[in-house]
């Protein structure tokens, strides 16, 4: 890195092509390519950077060069497969973010489009529409200044075997991606003691999830926001603005194990 000593913040573009070098694919593979991206990403590509950036400033008085991911959303010509437009950018909204959380410290910023580019807000005929990755964001407001937790979590993958423009070929990517936090008091929740945002990156099937939670979190019954659809290709119009809604429900905690069903290529968020 050159003149480290006036860099605050890296901009970094988190925009993966469901086209380039993934012709001949089927949309099921160029879908799971783009959701590996997240993963390169958080597992290799991130922390090398970091490391790059703690080399130069280590023999310093500064503080360290931290990341601003200042756009982020999947790209491309193939509408059939994850893409901002359609319902799969919900999958890649919610396990994108759920990364940006885990690694908060030194990635504090995160927009999804650049100053003039729309931030998935969109107009004609009169009608005011945005895309669904505007619910994501939305969704994830309750997650501002909150703490995240250590989780282990064990279940089945996917391999991805062609990668997209900006990520790599991974093995055994967790279909099932999760993060908890404790709530900042301030954001309102005073009432809540755990948060969790759950994503299935499974494009067909029905994932069970059970959450064994800490004898701290002494919790009867759990709030659930879920966004799900059965088509990963739909889109809003304005003819259809609100085509897509979040979905509200309780679940009863026994003996402190959450039992969670997570619809193919969804997202979930809970309030213990």
């Amino acid at each position: 890195l050159q003149a480290s000593d006036e860099i605050d913040y890296i901009s970094l573009h988190s925009m993966p092509s469901n086209t380039f070098f993934l012709g001949g694919r089927t949309d099921d593979e160029v879908s799971y390519a783009i959701l590996g991206q997240i993963t390169s990403w958080e597992n290799r590509y991130l922390p090398a950077l970091l490391e790059a950036c703690d080399k130069v400033t280590a023999k310093s008085k500064r503080g360290p060069i931290n990341l601003a991911m200042t756009e982020w959303a999947p790209v491309g010509e193939n509408l059939r497969a994850v893409h901002i437009e359609n319902f799969g950018s919900i999958i890649y909204g919610g396990t994108f973010l759920n990364m940006m959380i885990r690694n908060a410290e030194r990635m504090p910023l995160a927009n999804t489009t650049g100053f003039m580019h729309g931030g998935c807000l969109r107009r004609a005929f009169g009608i005011s529409y945005y895309d669904p990755q505007y619910l994501i964001i939305q969704q994830y407001q309750r997650f501002v200044g909150a703490t995240p937790l250590a989780c282990h979590l064990t279940g089945p993958g996917f391999d991805v075997e062609h990668a997209a423009d900006i990520g790599n070929v991974e093995q055994d990517i967790p279909y099932i991606d999760v993060v908890a936090c404790v709530p900042n008091k301030a954001s309102g929740l005073s009432d809540a003691s755990l948060l969790l945002a759950i994503a299935n990156k499974h494009l067909r099937q029905t994932l069970s999830l059970q959450v064994q939670l800490p004898e701290s979190i002494q919790a009867n019954r759990a709030e659930v926001d879920l966004l799900t659809y059965p088509r990963l290709d739909a889109h809003v119009t304005p003819a259809d603005p609100e085509r897509f809604k979040v979905a509200q429900t309780q679940v009863d905690i026994p003996g402190g194990i959450l039992n969670l069903q997570l619809p193919p290529f969804s997202v979930m968020w809970v309030e213990l």
